[in-house]
């Protein structure tokens, strides 16, 4: 979320401040979503719906040429009317739906079963979260070098890459920063009573519970 600040700040007729806004509100409602315990139930159990929407805001976007209208605008400012309204809506509506298609089938295939080596599981949200704003900042310093396409696609992805592992493995040392990007808290993070600490034990019933840390 700091990459879109320093654009700013460098190229101010590059990008507005509703774009900040727009990237961060997406950062914070993915966070929200991804931490809701509803979400992987309702991926497995909506696979019908979510095909049907999908499918029919796909269609409703090439009877509306969606693919036209995004051309057209490629040098003009987008015109805030009822058929920005239908575009916006359906091509939110139907990535959701396509989204949820996509969890389930990863839900229900036997090799997404599998369980990922500790690390490349708790760093794959953190990538994802942290990946596009270290693209934007990699195609704002290499697009302007005369180089051909294939050079600056391969220096943008590159870049993005190890910029990206990099500021991962930096993040999950930090426990405020591994919150803030969805990975768990440290295996072994729990307080454990020093050596030789007092304990104390209670007496439940007839029983005796485990000594615990005063």
């Amino acid at each position: 979320m700091l990459a879109p600040l320093v654009l700013l700040a460098l190229a101010p007729d590059e990008l507005e401040w509703w774009q900040f806004g727009w990237y961060g509100a997406y950062f914070l409602v993915g966070y929200l979503l991804y931490a809701d315990e509803r979400l992987l139930p309702a991926a497995r159990r909506d696979l019908v719906p979510a095909l049907v929407v999908g499918a029919l805001a796909g269609a409703g976007l090439v009877g509306l040429d969606f693919g036209g209208w995004v051309a057209a605008h490629q040098d003009a400012a987008y015109v805030y009317d009822s058929t920005y309204l239908a575009m916006i809506d359906l091509y939110a509506a139907g990535g959701w739906a396509l989204t949820l298609v996509m969890l389930n089938v990863g839900l229900r295939a036997a090799p997404m079963q599998r369980p990922l080596p500790r690390y490349a599981g708790e760093a794959g949200l953190p990538a994802y979260v942290l990946h596009h704003p270290v693209a934007v900042a990699a195609a704002f310093a290499v697009v302007p070098l005369s180089l051909g396409l294939l050079p600056k696609a391969g220096n943008v992805v590159g870049a993005t890459f190890v910029l990206t592992l990099a500021l991962v493995a930096l993040a999950l040392r930090v426990p405020v920063a591994r919150a803030l990007l969805g990975a768990k808290p440290r295996a072994g993070a729990a307080r454990t009573p020093a050596p030789g600490s007092p304990t104390v034990a209670v007496e439940i019933g007839d029983e005796q519970a485990a000594p615990s840390p005063r």
